[in-house]
C-alpha cells in the first residue's frame, strides 16, 4: 500500500493527506465546525524600535489559525545533557490589529487577511475561539474566553499533565 501511495502521492504521508482532506471538508460545508482557531498572548518589546532602552514587554492579544503542534527536545549543555521537552503550536495569524475581543466595549474584530505562519509556546494559547463569515472574504472573530474558560491540557488518561502546568 506505501509502495503505490508514495507514487500517487510524491513526497506526501498519509497523515498530511489526510489533514488536507478533513480542512477541505470544514472549508466546504458551510454548516460545519471548525475548532482550528485560537486565541493567544505574545508579549512584545514595546521598546524594540530604540536601541539602548531596557525591555518592556507589553500583552498582545491575536488570534490565528492552529496548524499544527509540534513536539521538540532540546538539549541543556551541562554535566547531565538534559533534554527539556516543549510542545510549540504553529499558527497562521489573523490580522486583527491586536483587538481583544473578550474585553467589554471593544468594537467588532475582524479580518480579512491571514499572515504567514508562527511558531510560539503551547502555553500561549488561551482558548479556542469561533469566527463568523461577514461575506466578501472578511471574518469577524468569536471570543468568549472573558467568563473563564480556559485551555487544559491532560495526559492519556485524562488527568491535568503536571509537565504541561
Amino acid at each position: 500500500m506505501a509502495r503505490y501511495f508514495s507514487l500517487v502521492y510524491p513526497g506526501r504521508t498519509l497523515n498530511q493527506l489526510r489533514n488536507d482532506i478533513a480542512a477541505n471538508l470544514i472549508d466546504r460545508d458551510p454548516l460545519a465546525r471548525d475548532n482550528s482557531f485560537v486565541k493567544y498572548d505574545l508579549l512584545p518589546d514595546r521598546n524594540a524600535a530604540f536601541r539602548r532602552r531596557d525591555d518592556n514587554p507589553m500583552r498582545q492579544v491575536q488570534y490565528g489559525r492552529l496548524l499544527d503542534i509540534y513536539y521538540v527536545e532540546y538539549t541543556k549543555q551541562d554535566e547531565q545533557n538534559a533534554r527539556v521537552p516543549y510542545l510549540l503550536a504553529r499558527i497562521a495569524e489573523c490580522e486583527t490589529g491586536g483587538l481583544d475581543a473578550a474585553q467589554r466595549g471593544t468594537p467588532l474584530v475582524k479580518y480579512n487577511r491571514v499572515l504567514t505562519p508562527v511558531i510560539v509556546h503551547l502555553e500561549t494559547i488561551n482558548a479556542v475561539i469561533g469566527r463568523v463569515s461577514l461575506g466578501s472574504n472578511a471574518w469577524a472573530i468569536v471570543d468568549r474566553s472573558r467568563d473563564g474558560a480556559r485551555t487544559q491540557f491532560l495526559d492519556d488518561d485524562g488527568n491535568i499533565d503536571p509537565n504541561l502546568e
